[in-house]
Protein backbone atom coordinates (compact mmCIF):
# COMPACT_ATOMS: atom_id res chain seq x y z
CA UNK A 1 0.00 0.00 0.00
CA UNK A 2 2.75 2.25 0.60
CA UNK A 3 4.61 1.31 -2.33
CA UNK A 4 1.50 2.51 -4.11
CA UNK A 5 0.77 5.58 -2.78
CA UNK A 6 4.39 6.85 -3.05
CA UNK A 7 4.10 5.82 -6.93
CA UNK A 8 0.95 8.09 -6.94
CA UNK A 9 3.34 11.12 -5.13
CA UNK A 10 6.15 11.04 -7.31
CA UNK A 11 3.87 10.96 -10.39
CA UNK A 12 1.92 14.26 -9.05
CA UNK A 13 5.10 15.78 -8.14
CA UNK A 14 6.86 15.34 -11.87
CA UNK A 15 3.12 16.33 -13.34
CA UNK A 16 3.76 19.69 -11.10
CA UNK A 17 6.87 20.08 -12.94
CA UNK A 18 6.34 19.79 -16.38
CA UNK A 19 3.27 21.89 -16.07
CA UNK A 20 5.50 24.59 -14.85
CA UNK A 21 8.53 23.86 -17.23
CA UNK A 22 5.39 24.50 -19.93
CA UNK A 23 4.33 27.64 -18.61
CA UNK A 24 7.86 28.51 -18.49
CA UNK A 25 8.51 27.51 -21.89
CA UNK A 26 5.53 29.57 -23.25
CA UNK A 27 6.16 32.98 -21.27
CA UNK A 28 9.57 33.28 -22.29
CA UNK A 29 9.40 32.11 -26.38
CA UNK A 30 10.18 35.38 -27.61
CA UNK A 31 13.47 35.83 -25.04
CA UNK A 32 16.36 35.86 -27.11
CA UNK A 33 18.61 33.06 -26.44
CA UNK A 34 16.29 31.09 -24.82
CA UNK A 35 15.91 27.12 -25.69
CA UNK A 36 12.73 24.60 -25.04
CA UNK A 37 12.89 22.91 -21.74
CA UNK A 38 12.60 19.67 -21.17
CA UNK A 39 11.19 17.80 -17.94
CA UNK A 40 13.90 14.66 -17.61
CA UNK A 41 12.27 11.58 -15.40
CA UNK A 42 13.36 8.07 -14.91
CA UNK A 43 11.57 5.39 -13.00
CA UNK A 44 12.84 4.22 -9.62
CA UNK A 45 15.07 1.10 -9.33
CA UNK A 46 13.47 -1.61 -7.56
CA UNK A 47 15.14 -2.98 -4.42
CA UNK A 48 13.85 -6.52 -4.06
CA UNK A 49 11.96 -8.79 -6.25
CA UNK A 50 8.62 -7.10 -5.52
CA UNK A 51 5.94 -6.69 -8.27
CA UNK A 52 4.88 -3.32 -7.24
CA UNK A 53 6.68 -0.57 -9.02
CA UNK A 54 8.08 2.68 -6.74
CA UNK A 55 7.24 5.50 -9.01
CA UNK A 56 9.46 7.73 -10.98
CA UNK A 57 12.35 10.13 -10.43
CA UNK A 58 12.86 13.86 -11.56
CA UNK A 59 16.30 13.88 -13.50
CA UNK A 60 16.29 17.77 -13.81
CA UNK A 61 14.86 20.04 -16.83
CA UNK A 62 17.32 20.25 -19.67
CA UNK A 63 17.48 22.46 -22.81
CA UNK A 64 16.38 20.97 -25.97
CA UNK A 65 19.14 22.64 -28.40
CA UNK A 66 21.88 21.15 -31.22
CA UNK A 67 25.01 22.32 -30.92
CA UNK A 68 25.42 21.66 -34.96
CA UNK A 69 22.32 24.07 -36.00
CA UNK A 70 23.61 26.38 -33.29
CA UNK A 71 26.96 26.96 -34.55
CA UNK A 72 25.78 27.10 -38.30
CA UNK A 73 22.87 29.68 -37.71
CA UNK A 74 25.56 31.91 -35.89
CA UNK A 75 27.40 31.31 -39.31
CA UNK A 76 24.75 32.40 -41.21
CA UNK A 77 24.02 35.18 -39.26
CA UNK A 78 27.28 36.54 -39.80
CA UNK A 79 27.16 35.78 -43.72
CA UNK A 80 24.09 37.82 -43.07
CA UNK A 81 25.02 40.61 -41.42
CA UNK A 82 28.02 41.20 -43.98
CA UNK A 83 25.95 41.46 -46.97
CA UNK A 84 23.76 43.68 -45.28
CA UNK A 85 26.22 45.95 -44.67
CA UNK A 86 27.79 45.61 -48.03
CA UNK A 87 24.82 46.52 -49.71
CA UNK A 88 24.17 49.25 -47.62
CA UNK A 89 27.85 50.53 -48.41
CA UNK A 90 27.49 49.84 -52.24
CA UNK A 91 23.73 51.88 -52.23
CA UNK A 92 25.43 54.96 -50.76
CA UNK A 93 28.23 54.84 -53.23
CA UNK A 94 25.82 53.94 -55.79
CA UNK A 95 24.15 57.36 -54.86
CA UNK A 96 27.13 59.41 -54.73
CA UNK A 97 27.61 59.37 -58.43
CA UNK A 98 24.33 59.05 -59.43
CA UNK A 99 23.79 59.80 -63.37
CA UNK A 100 20.36 61.74 -65.07
CA UNK A 101 20.00 63.37 -68.20
CA UNK A 102 20.79 66.55 -67.05
CA UNK A 103 23.63 66.31 -64.57
CA UNK A 104 26.43 63.91 -63.29
CA UNK A 105 30.14 63.13 -64.27
CA UNK A 106 29.08 62.06 -67.59
CA UNK A 107 26.94 64.72 -68.41
CA UNK A 108 30.42 66.76 -67.39
CA UNK A 109 32.66 65.52 -69.49
CA UNK A 110 30.13 64.80 -72.45
CA UNK A 111 29.55 69.16 -72.31
CA UNK A 112 33.54 68.92 -71.91
CA UNK A 113 34.12 66.73 -74.87
CA UNK A 114 31.84 68.79 -77.29
CA UNK A 115 33.32 72.02 -76.18
CA UNK A 116 36.74 70.47 -77.48
CA UNK A 117 35.18 69.33 -80.66
CA UNK A 118 33.96 72.87 -81.37
CA UNK A 119 37.44 74.58 -80.61
CA UNK A 120 38.72 71.80 -82.77
CA UNK A 121 36.33 73.17 -85.72
CA UNK A 122 36.40 76.96 -84.88
CA UNK A 123 40.08 77.31 -83.37
CA UNK A 124 39.89 81.21 -83.07
CA UNK A 125 36.69 81.86 -81.72
CA UNK A 126 36.27 83.13 -78.46
CA UNK A 127 33.18 81.85 -77.37
CA UNK A 128 34.63 77.87 -77.85
CA UNK A 129 37.59 79.27 -75.95
CA UNK A 130 35.83 80.58 -73.06
CA UNK A 131 32.93 77.22 -73.35
CA UNK A 132 36.45 74.82 -73.11
CA UNK A 133 37.63 76.45 -69.77
CA UNK A 134 34.25 76.86 -68.17
CA UNK A 135 33.01 72.88 -69.02
CA UNK A 136 36.68 72.34 -67.59
CA UNK A 137 36.07 73.87 -64.70
CA UNK A 138 32.36 71.87 -64.06
CA UNK A 139 34.16 68.78 -64.44
CA UNK A 140 37.01 69.13 -62.18
CA UNK A 141 34.45 70.59 -59.41
CA UNK A 142 32.32 67.46 -60.51
CA UNK A 143 35.65 65.33 -59.39
CA UNK A 144 36.22 67.34 -56.19
CA UNK A 145 32.39 66.81 -55.40
CA UNK A 146 32.36 63.39 -55.81
CA UNK A 147 35.91 62.30 -54.06
CA UNK A 148 34.51 65.12 -51.10
CA UNK A 149 31.65 62.14 -50.72
CA UNK A 150 34.27 59.35 -50.77
CA UNK A 151 36.26 60.60 -48.33
CA UNK A 152 33.18 61.24 -46.18
CA UNK A 153 31.71 58.10 -46.22
CA UNK A 154 34.93 56.79 -45.45
CA UNK A 155 35.66 58.71 -42.71
CA UNK A 156 32.57 58.00 -41.16
CA UNK A 157 33.08 53.99 -42.02
CA UNK A 158 36.13 54.43 -39.71
CA UNK A 159 33.80 55.96 -36.89
CA UNK A 160 31.41 53.14 -37.64
CA UNK A 161 34.21 50.23 -37.33
CA UNK A 162 35.86 51.67 -34.11
CA UNK A 163 32.08 51.65 -32.17
CA UNK A 164 31.89 48.17 -33.62
CA UNK A 165 35.21 46.90 -32.13
CA UNK A 166 34.05 48.60 -28.92
CA UNK A 167 31.10 46.98 -28.86
CA UNK A 168 32.61 43.34 -29.68
CA UNK A 169 35.40 43.64 -27.17
CA UNK A 170 32.28 44.87 -24.65
CA UNK A 171 30.03 41.18 -25.97
CA UNK A 172 33.82 39.29 -25.40
CA UNK A 173 34.00 40.35 -21.25
CA UNK A 174 30.48 39.90 -21.26
CA UNK A 175 30.92 35.95 -22.56
CA UNK A 176 33.69 35.43 -19.96
CA UNK A 177 31.97 36.63 -17.13
CA UNK A 178 28.97 34.62 -17.86
CA UNK A 179 31.07 31.64 -18.31
CA UNK A 180 32.82 32.09 -15.23
CA UNK A 181 29.44 31.86 -13.70
CA UNK A 182 28.51 28.59 -15.35
CA UNK A 183 31.69 26.86 -14.94
CA UNK A 184 31.45 27.90 -10.82
CA UNK A 185 27.44 26.94 -10.60
CA UNK A 186 27.43 23.52 -8.52
CA UNK A 187 24.33 23.62 -7.23
CA UNK A 188 21.23 24.20 -9.17
CA UNK A 189 20.86 24.93 -13.31
CA UNK A 190 22.82 27.03 -15.33
CA UNK A 191 19.70 26.96 -18.27
CA UNK A 192 19.38 30.73 -17.84
CA UNK A 193 22.96 31.43 -18.10
CA UNK A 194 23.50 29.05 -20.86
CA UNK A 195 20.70 30.81 -22.77
CA UNK A 196 22.58 34.25 -21.76
CA UNK A 197 25.45 33.20 -23.63
CA UNK A 198 23.83 31.58 -26.42
CA UNK A 199 21.62 35.35 -27.25
CA UNK A 200 25.13 36.89 -26.63
CA UNK A 201 26.79 34.73 -28.99
CA UNK A 202 24.39 36.12 -31.97
CA UNK A 203 24.97 39.22 -31.22
CA UNK A 204 28.41 39.05 -31.66
CA UNK A 205 27.94 37.40 -34.81
CA UNK A 206 26.13 40.30 -35.93
CA UNK A 207 29.22 42.11 -36.02
CA UNK A 208 31.99 39.36 -36.77
CA UNK A 209 32.57 35.57 -38.09
CA UNK A 210 32.93 33.47 -34.84
CA UNK A 211 33.66 29.88 -34.26
CA UNK A 212 32.45 28.36 -31.05
CA UNK A 213 34.11 25.00 -29.69
CA UNK A 214 31.37 23.48 -26.93
CA UNK A 215 33.35 20.43 -25.83
CA UNK A 216 34.49 20.29 -22.00
CA UNK A 217 36.11 23.14 -22.69
CA UNK A 218 34.56 26.20 -24.04
CA UNK A 219 36.17 28.28 -26.55
CA UNK A 220 35.32 30.78 -28.98
CA UNK A 221 37.51 31.83 -31.99
CA UNK A 222 37.23 34.78 -33.90
CA UNK A 223 39.54 35.23 -37.90
CA UNK A 224 41.03 31.27 -36.24
CA UNK A 225 42.40 33.64 -32.90
CA UNK A 226 41.21 32.21 -29.87
CA UNK A 227 38.99 35.10 -28.00
CA UNK A 228 37.39 33.88 -25.09
CA UNK A 229 38.69 30.18 -23.81
CA UNK A 230 38.22 28.71 -20.59
CA UNK A 231 36.41 30.99 -18.58
CA UNK A 232 38.88 33.40 -17.62
CA UNK A 233 41.07 33.45 -20.86
CA UNK A 234 39.48 36.82 -22.68
CA UNK A 235 41.13 38.66 -25.37
CA UNK A 236 40.70 42.27 -26.72
CA UNK A 237 40.04 42.89 -30.48
CA UNK A 238 42.08 46.17 -31.72
CA UNK A 239 41.66 48.05 -34.82
CA UNK A 240 44.55 47.98 -37.18
CA UNK A 241 44.50 50.73 -40.02
CA UNK A 242 46.85 49.47 -42.74
CA UNK A 243 46.93 51.59 -46.01
CA UNK A 244 48.22 49.93 -49.52
CA UNK A 245 49.55 52.97 -51.78
CA UNK A 246 47.63 52.79 -55.11
CA UNK A 247 49.38 52.06 -58.61
CA UNK A 248 48.17 52.70 -61.41
CA UNK A 249 48.96 52.13 -65.53
CA UNK A 250 47.06 53.65 -68.41
CA UNK A 251 46.66 51.84 -72.06
CA UNK A 252 44.52 52.69 -74.69
CA UNK A 253 44.07 50.32 -77.67
CA UNK A 254 42.52 50.38 -81.06
CA UNK A 255 39.25 48.10 -82.31
CA UNK A 256 41.50 45.49 -82.63
CA UNK A 257 42.97 45.34 -79.45
CA UNK A 258 46.57 46.50 -80.24
CA UNK A 259 48.32 49.53 -78.50
CA UNK A 260 47.85 52.95 -80.24
CA UNK A 261 51.16 53.75 -79.41
CA UNK A 262 54.14 52.48 -77.86
CA UNK A 263 56.60 54.18 -75.58
CA UNK A 264 59.68 53.40 -74.33
CA UNK A 265 60.27 54.37 -70.56
CA UNK A 266 63.42 55.97 -69.35
CA UNK A 267 65.32 53.64 -67.31
CA UNK A 268 65.67 56.86 -64.66
CA UNK A 269 62.31 56.61 -64.41
CA UNK A 270 62.16 52.52 -64.15
CA UNK A 271 62.92 52.08 -60.07
CA UNK A 272 59.99 54.60 -60.00
CA UNK A 273 57.41 52.36 -62.04
CA UNK A 274 57.32 49.03 -60.16
CA UNK A 275 54.25 47.97 -62.45
CA UNK A 276 56.14 48.68 -65.85
CA UNK A 277 58.61 45.89 -67.13
CA UNK A 278 60.40 48.77 -69.28
CA UNK A 279 58.08 48.96 -72.10
CA UNK A 280 54.36 50.62 -71.69
CA UNK A 281 51.54 51.52 -73.74
CA UNK A 282 50.44 54.90 -73.76
CA UNK A 283 47.62 56.94 -75.98
CA UNK A 284 48.47 58.36 -78.54
CA UNK A 285 48.47 62.80 -77.41
CA UNK A 286 48.37 65.49 -79.67
CA UNK A 287 48.42 69.07 -77.51
CA UNK A 288 46.40 71.58 -78.55
CA UNK A 289 46.92 75.26 -76.99
CA UNK A 290 44.41 77.85 -76.43
CA UNK A 291 44.40 79.26 -79.86
CA UNK A 292 43.48 75.43 -81.88
CA UNK A 293 47.63 75.14 -82.82
CA UNK A 294 48.48 71.35 -82.74
CA UNK A 295 51.80 70.59 -81.26
CA UNK A 296 53.62 67.73 -83.55
CA UNK A 297 56.66 67.85 -81.94
CA UNK A 298 56.06 63.94 -81.22
CA UNK A 299 56.89 64.32 -77.54
CA UNK A 300 54.67 63.48 -74.34
CA UNK A 301 55.64 64.46 -70.62
CA UNK A 302 55.50 61.34 -68.59
CA UNK A 303 56.28 61.86 -64.83
CA UNK A 304 58.09 65.40 -65.73
CA UNK A 305 60.13 64.10 -68.61
CA UNK A 306 59.57 64.11 -71.80
CA UNK A 307 59.47 60.99 -74.17
CA UNK A 308 59.67 60.87 -77.95
CA UNK A 309 57.26 58.83 -79.79
CA UNK A 310 58.55 56.64 -82.42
Amino acid sequence: MLHTLNVAQTGLKVSQTQVENVMNNIANENVAGYKKRVVDVSELGHHDARITGRGIYLNGVSRTTQVYMHQNLITEEAHFSDLKELNTILADVESMFKETDESGLSVELNNYFKSIENLRTTPHSEVYKNDIINTANSVVLELQRLYDSVEQKQSLMLDQTKEVVSKVNSILREIGNVSKKIRDTVHGNPNDLLDKRDALEKELAQFIDVEISRGNTYELKIGGATAVRFATNVHQVKLVEEYTKQQDSYVQLDGNGAPLVHATIPNELQSSLPVFDGNVNVAEVQTIDINGTVDTTGEIEFLGTKISIP
